[in-house]
């Protein structure tokens, strides 16, 4: 693996430690002092959040990543995003918020804090594309230190309305991004909006690849809620809690690799680059559930203490997704987009079909269990896919075929043992 590579993914990995280490005690200290219904709507209102960018954010991110790759100007990737980036922001928070009855005051300051943060996307994408990525690490360490102090701040004082918490973190998310980002060009583009110029295809197929995702990964605790009792809903969710944490790890792999993406179209998936991504997620894949443990009892949440269980049954996911995560992003950066639609939504039919049959077949085993352990099956049937995919193009190491085999034994042997 190429040195500059390793470097830049050390950078990334540090400054990620740093900034999830950072928001791991801003989470505890709000657990400790607030009320469950105030931490719940606290919880809920990032979550809308998060599902926002998921859908909004990382369509355009990943869309100006192909239109960079083709050289398109930076002006008119700017434009884009003045016009209809900022429009799809403003219609994914209002559908987002509806759907998740936040209220009209954090509906309103979610659309402000994702249309102002988002201004600077290509920016975002150029600097990290180029190499330039001391900007966004320093920005991303900032606004978890700023959010951990207004967390800090807003407990001490005593304030008694979890809405002034919600709203100040949302103006802080936009006005670091703004801070850190604002160029010449930027404000060149506010002050002379003109229709963007030169965009080769479209943004749709990328929302469809989002939009596809973000199903896909609420199925579970929709299926939980229907069929198990809300206390499932609560361990399955909290579960996921010590598992999606450790995806920054991936995050920083993966954007350390990309400008190799941009610029080699016959990249080679060979086993040192598999095991550049395998070996630190079968590490934590495995390590996981003997800590998990002493988390709990030092932090004072023994009744979260059944997540040590059921982490041995979604722990992989984070190995499975770890081998993949790189091959989805080098079929997207290289217009696949329409074919990671199918595989999700394939995979989507093979996660709730086989939830509803295992729920009919057998009701001896755990709800928890059984949609942990399907999870992780899809997961490891997308990573199979997307290594016929790339076979097709690309040389690939069979390391990526043996390993979603195996993960998909190992949770059949669990689920009947």
């Amino acid at each position: 693996m190429d040195s500059k590579v390793i470097k830049s993914a050390l950078s990334f990995l540090s400054s990620s430690v740093i900034v999830q280490m950072i928001s791991f005690f801003s989470q505890i200290i709000l657990m400790r002092n607030l009320s469950v219904d105030d931490f719940g709507k606290y919880s809920l209102s990032f979550e809308a959040l998060s599902m926002c960018n998921m859908v909004v954010t990382s369509s355009f991110r990943n869309f100006y990543m192909r239109q960079y790759s083709l050289s398109v100007d930076i002006r008119n990737l700017i434009m884009y995003q003045l016009m209809y980036g900022s429009l799809w922001c403003c219609i994914s928070s209002i559908i987002i918020g509806l759907t998740f009855t936040l209220g009209f005051k954090i509906i309103v300051y979610m659309t402000i804090s994702l249309i102002f943060s988002s201004i600077i996307l290509p920016i975002w994408v150029e600097l990290l594309l180029d190499n330039k990525r001391s900007r966004i690490i320093f920005k991303d360490i900032t606004y978890s230190i700023i959010t951990f102090l207004f967390i800090v701040i807003y407990i001490k004082l005593g304030y008694q309305e979890i809405t002034f918490l919600i709203v100040s973190i949302f103006i802080v998310n936009a006005m670091v991004s703004l801070l850190f980002f604002w160029n010449k060009n930027l404000t060149s583009c506010i002050t002379n909006i003109k229709i963007p110029k030169g965009l080769e295809g479209s943004i749709f197929p990328f929302f469809g690849v989002f939009i596809v995702n973000t199903i896909y990964n609420k199925i579970g605790v929709t299926f939980l809620n229907y069929t198990s009792s809300i206390q499932s809903v609560a361990i399955y969710l909290a579960t996921f809690k010590f598992i999606t944490p450790i995806y920054f790890v991936q995050t920083s792999l993966i954007s350390s690799i990309l400008p190799k993406f941009k610029s080699d179209k016959d990249f080679i998936f060979n086993f040192k680059f598999f095991i550049y991504f395998a070996f630190p997620g079968l590490l934590i894949t495995i390590l996981l559930p003997f800590i998990l443990p002493f988390v709990v009892d030092l932090f004072g949440i023994t009744k979260y203490s059944s997540i040590s269980h059921y982490l041995t049954f979604g722990s992989p996911i984070i190995f499975i997704s770890f081998v993949y995560g790189a091959l989805s992003n080098y079929i997207s950066i290289r217009g696949g987009q329409f074919k990671i639609i199918i595989t999700n939504l394939i995979a989507i039919s093979v996660y709730l079909f086989s939830l509803i049959i295992f729920h009919f077949i057998n009701y001896r085993i755990d709800p928890i269990e059984t949609c942990l352990s399907f999870f992780v099956i899809t997961e490891s049937f997308i990573c199979f896919m997307y290594y016929i995919l790339i076979k097709k193009t690309n040389i690939i190491s069979l390391m990526f075929l043996f390993s979603p085999i195996l993960v998909i034994l190992y949770e059949f042997i669990l689920l009947l043992r």
